[in-house]
C-alpha cells in the first residue's frame, strides 16, 4: 500500500475535493497518468535512439522552429531529401505532422539545445 507524508496526502485531498472524486480515486488516475507517460517516454526515447544520425539533426532542426528549406541549407542536402528523411522520422514515431513531432518530444522535455546539431 502506498504511504504519503502528510503533506502529499493533504494536497491529495484538497485535489480529489476540487476533482469531486474520492482520494483513492484521484491518487489510482494519477497514478495511471504516470506510468502511462513514463512508457510513452520510453517508447520515445527508444525511436529516438534508432534513428539515423541524418535523422536525428532533422529532428532537432525541426525542433528548433526550422523550415525544411532551412534544414537543407544547414546540412547541405536537398529539400526533397529534408522531405524524405522527415517522412521516415514520421513513421518511425507514428506522428502525423512535424507539429506531433515536436509535442511528442517536448514531453519528453528535450530541449534541442541539450544535443548536438549541425554547424
Amino acid at each position: 500500500m502506498l504511504r504519503l507524508d502528510s503533506e502529499l496526502a493533504a494536497r491529495l485531498n484538497r485535489a480529489a475535493q476540487l476533482q469531486r472524486t474520492s482520494t483513492h480515486g484521484l491518487a489510482r488516475m494519477l497514478l495511471e497518468r504516470g506510468l502511462s507517460r513514463e512508457t510513452q517516454r520510453r517508447r520515445a526515447r527508444t525511436t529516438l535512439a534508432a534513428l539515423t544520425p541524418r535523422e536525428r539533426e532533422v529532428v532537432w532542426l525541426t525542433l528548433r522552429g526550422h523550415t525544411n528549406r532551412q534544414i537543407a541549407a544547414a546540412l547541405y542536402i536537398s529539400t526533397e531529401t529534408v522531405k524524405t528523411h522527415v517522412r521516415h522520422v514520421l513513421e518511425k514515431f507514428d506522428a502525423s505532422s512535424k507539429a506531433d513531432l515536436r509535442l511528442r518530444l517536448r514531453q519528453l522535455d528535450l530541449e534541442p539545445g541539450d544535443h548536438p546539431a549541425p554547424d
